[in-house]
């Protein structure tokens, strides 16, 4: 069963990998599945942030275990972070990444996690089913955005470090 979802690859591609993603992008021929992607290498600021508000999650596929610079390992969620979290709490918008990305214990239940595509594909399937288990998903994402107002930052660093 191909599901009904509209996915957008957000981001011009990266070197040689993201061409392939890109090139296996174009060939794709869903019934129902939709795949939209971008060519050019930045995609502008406004048409980013109107293409995160308006979706119904942020997919995160992060390759966890990396290497950046003169070979130096990286782990994203310990040693590195995603941009993408930050857009997350941006835009209030519940998100999926791989069960091994380490992320901030506060966004837990605005987060699916999944150890493997078919348990992704699974939850999906059940999200399509049952459309209202979202509002949930949607409501703890807006709620968990709000723990982070530059107020609510303020205050806890402040605290942090003995001022009132």
């Amino acid at each position: 069963m191909e599901l009904p979802l509209d996915i957008t690859l957000l981001g011009g591609p990266h070197k040689e990998y993201g061409a392939s993603v890109i090139s296996r992008a174009k060939e794709f021929r869903g019934k129902h599945t939709r795949l939209f992607y971008y060519n050019q290498k930045l995609v502008d600021q406004d048409e980013f942030d109107e293409k995160l508000d308006s979706a119904h999650f942020i997919f995160i596929p992060s390759v966890v275990q990396t290497r950046i610079c003169s070979n130096i390992p990286e782990i994203y969620g310990i040693t590195k972070s995603s941009g993408n979290i930050f857009d997350v709490i941006k835009h209030a918008k519940p998100f999926i990444v791989p069960g091994a990305l380490v992320i901030p214990s506060d966004l837990n239940d605005s987060c699916f996690t999944y150890e493997s595509i078919p348990e992704l594909v699974t939850f999906l399937k059940n999200l399509l089913l049952s459309p209202d288990q979202y509002i949930g998903w949607s409501d703890n994402a807006i709620k968990n955005s709000e723990k982070y107002t530059i107020e609510k930052i303020r205050n806890k660093n402040q605290s942090l470090f003995g001022r009132s």
